[in-house]
């Protein structure tokens, strides 16, 4: 089989990843300049002045023990790693081969531990819990937050990681999955170990640090540095570190998913579906069930807080509701729309033809980066324009949501592969992702404390999360657990993410196959070994079940004598572009 040639390079794609490429220098490229700038200074809080002071607070910041730290969250991350990388493919690969009852039964039993998204609501109803408790010894504190760490994420991991590698185990292209699922692995590994380095809620709400700083993070470090001991130098310093080790890991996964030539489509419903296998089925939900098990022992606190817990009496929630879900629902439009738009630029219209995938390493070393590494300037920012405190202070600093860009990219090149005709037949299968990346990207969001405890002060204003943990301070932890996240919005949350799960996840394929499998083929139908028809091919078997049926070929004794049809104008598919 020959390989397709170059897709028409469109450069007009360029045009559309301006707009993200603008929000990258604004929320990320000028602050991470700037950040790096401050770590060389003795920083003036007040106007943001300041002296060289070369190295200094980089020695500050490790007598601080910011490196201790990033060996504690490092060590954090390591049953979350297990979780999605070692569980979540073995719970994946018996749903998929227990066919649709079993896959949609898993997909489906995920979808609560999925929607509880709430660290700081978590780490207050375990302290809360009779579990919690003063912890004097650093090595018990170190393994008490590594637990409920573990344990509070352990079903949002297991869904997650489930979803992802259902989509690498359903393929549309031939060949094993293996590679697509190790490199889906790969990425959701880096992905944990980013999250568990930008760790702040856990620690700071479970043992404040201690004791004896045994179990400061280094987003303690740099909150404590910059916001306590109000050295933004210092600050500077750790967030320079912590963003150079995200920004490494950005690299790589990028690299891995780029260089892996991943890409994503959207089959039929019917696509790559296994039959019912019964001994499949029920390891599938034997392993469910214990997942579930797992995940409810580590959401029970929050769920069903005790009778005798104080509740949040003094609390004023008007404002704080209003802060807590209004600013990122804006925030989430304005960073997804741009990602949206790049993504097509870059994987439909193929700007730089087959080399476009190219151009996410201009956005790749800030792919896992949040809130915190840069929080100092973006700090200074609203300071200088006298926004702290308000509603635009709550707003998320860095509006573009570089992983929705990375997914929309790969979503458009697998649907433009599958799709001839043009890539305005790719809009349609791809509208449910913007709801998808959306629905993530408003959800940690609004269950980011780190940020809410810097932009507002008041605690009527304050944002849930934010107020929850003021109130948490003051003893009235228990009840303060569920303003994070209300149970309304859990069955929102839930409902809607179950509809897309059977709608429009279930239909996901995550492949790595060359694009040549796929020209001139119909979406949502593998090829067939011997694809395109060849002489020989007309024996029993051939095509295989459910492959619809030639021209001609639908007559009684199909296949039979005269398969393959004569030759056709335009078929069997040639190696040039529809």
């Amino acid at each position: 089989m020959t390989s397709p040639p170059a897709r028409t390079a469109r450069p007009i794609g360029l045009v559309l990843v301006v707009p993200a490429l603008l929000a990258l220098i604004a929320g990320y490229v000028v602050p991470g300049a700037r950040t790096l700038w401050n770590s060389f200074q003795n920083v003036a809080v007040l106007d943001g002045s300041g002296e060289f002071t070369g190295f200094d607070n980089y020695a500050r910041v490790t007598e601080l023990g910011f490196f201790r730290g990033l060996g504690f969250a490092l060590a954090l991350a390591v049953l979350p790693v297990l979780a999605a990388c070692v569980l979540a493919p073995a719970l994946a690969w018996l749903a998929h081969r227990a066919g649709t009852p079993g896959r949609l039964a898993v997909r489906l039993g995920l979808v609560l531990p999925m929607v509880i998204v709430t660290p700081v609501g978590l780490a207050l109803a375990w302290r809360a819990s009779a579990r919690g408790g003063p912890l004097a010894e650093p090595l018990a504190a170190r393994l008490f937050v590594g637990q409920v760490l573990g344990l509070t994420l352990f079903g949002l991991l297991i869904g997650a990681g489930v979803t992802l590698f259902l989509a690498a185990l359903r393929r549309s292209g031939t060949g094993r999955p293996v590679r697509a699922v190790a490199i889906t692995g790969l990425v959701a590994g880096l992905a944990v170990v980013a999250y568990t380095l930008q760790t702040w809620s856990y620690p700071a709400v479970l043992t404040g640090g201690g004791p004896g700083d045994a179990t400061v993070t280094p987003m303690q470090t740099i909150y404590d540095a910059g916001f306590r001991y109000m050295d933004f130098g210092v600050g500077a310093a750790g967030g320079t570190v912590l963003a150079l080790l995200l920004g490494v890991l950005g690299l790589a996964a990028v690299a891995v998913m780029v260089f892996g030539r991943v890409r994503v489509d959207v089959v039929g419903p019917r696509t790559g579906v296994r039959p019912v296998a019964p001994l499949p089925l029920a390891g599938a939900l034997a392993l469910l069930a214990v997942v579930l098990a797992v995940a409810g022992y580590a959401l029970w606190p929050w769920l069903f807080p005790g009778a005798d817990v104080p509740g949040p009496s003094r609390f004023d929630g008007v404002g704080s509701a209003f802060n807590t879900w209004v600013p990122p629902l804006i925030s989430t439009v304005g960073g997804i729309v741009p990602a949206a738009l790049a993504g097509f630029g870059i994987g439909a219209l193929r700007p730089l033809g087959d080399r476009s995938e190219l151009l996410l390493f201009l956005f790749a070393p800030w792919l896992f980066v949040g809130t915190g590494p840069f929080s100092m300037v973006h700090f200074q920012t609203l300071s200088d324009l006298d926004l702290i405190g308000t509603v635009l202070a709550v707003l998320p600093p860095a509006y573009l949501s570089v992983p929705a860009l990375v997914v929309f990219t790969l979503l458009f090149r697998g649907l433009t592969e599958a799709r001839p005709g043009g890539p305005a037949r790719t809009l349609l299968p791809a509208l449910p992702m913007l709801a998808v990346t959306g629905g993530i990207t408003y959800v940690m969001q609004t269950q980011d404390a780190y940020w809410q405890t810097i932009a507002v002060v008041e605690p009527d204003r304050m944002p849930l999360p934010a107020a929850a943990l003021t109130l948490g301070n003051s003893l009235a932890f228990g009840g303060a657990a569920s303003l994070p996240l209300p149970i309304t919005a859990v069955v929102l949350f839930a409902l809607t993410l179950a509809t897309l799960q059977v709608l429009y996840l279930d239909r996901l394929s995550l492949r790595t196959t060359p694009a040549a499998e796929l020209v001139g083929q119909p979406s949502g139908y593998p090829p067939a070994a011997g694809y395109p028809p060849a002489a020989g091919n007309a024996g029993p078997g051939y095509p295989p079940a459910g492959y619809p049926p030639l021209p001609g070929n639908s007559g009684a004794g199909y296949p039979g004598p005269g398969y393959p049809p004569p030759a056709a104008p335009g078929y069997p598919p040639s190696t040039a572009k529809p």
